[in-house]
């Protein structure tokens, strides 16, 4: 018996020690997230990310982290660390990964940062643009163009511009 309980200690300790399934770290993220417990649903998938580099899910969990970070619901950093990493992991995965579905509304959603949060119309400027170079014919690529046409308008002067351009 004395010899059996060190083997057994030993299995216990590596049955332990295993890496979750990509399907598992991505359930316990969106437990997490639904439970509003946000650090460890960021700590879920980049655990994910560290584990199965080479995973199909990537994409999507980068995309879900830029989406994280872009909503500013880590509380325990700045916005402005906030949307720093929400453009982090969206340009990561438009790098790595431009032919992933959600690529291009990652790469979309960078200019509407520096737009919209940062203010940086000439950056936004050049990131749609060259949105509309690398995915011409995507579903967002309008909302592009019209970024770029509203480019630093308030809505009521873009409302103002359709309607007078209507006339």
């Amino acid at each position: 018996m004395k010899k059996i309980l060190p083997f057994l200690l030993i299995i216990i300790f590596l049955t332990g020690c295993t890496k979750k399934t990509e399907q598992e770290y991505i359930k316990l993220a969106e437990q997490n997230l639904k439970n509003n417990n946000i650090p460890e649903a960021i700590k879920a998938y980049e655990d994910l990310l560290a584990d199965h580099p080479e995973s199909i899910t990537v994409p999507k969990v980068l995309f879900e982290l830029g989406k994280i970070y872009q909503s500013k619901a880590d509380k325990k950093i700045t916005e402005k660390e906030s949307l720093d990493k929400a453009i982090a992991y969206f340009t990561q995965l438009e790098k790595k990964y431009p032919q992933s579905y959600e690529a291009p509304y990652g790469y979309f959603m960078i200019g509407f940062i520096q737009s919209n949060e940062f203010r940086d119309y000439q950056e936004a400027t050049k990131t749609y643009k060259s949105f509309l170079e690398k995915y011409p014919n995507h579903a967002m690529s309008q909302a592009a163009r019209d970024e770029i046409d509203n480019m630093g308008l308030t809505p009521e002067q873009v409302l103002e511009k359709k309607i007078g351009g209507n006339e």
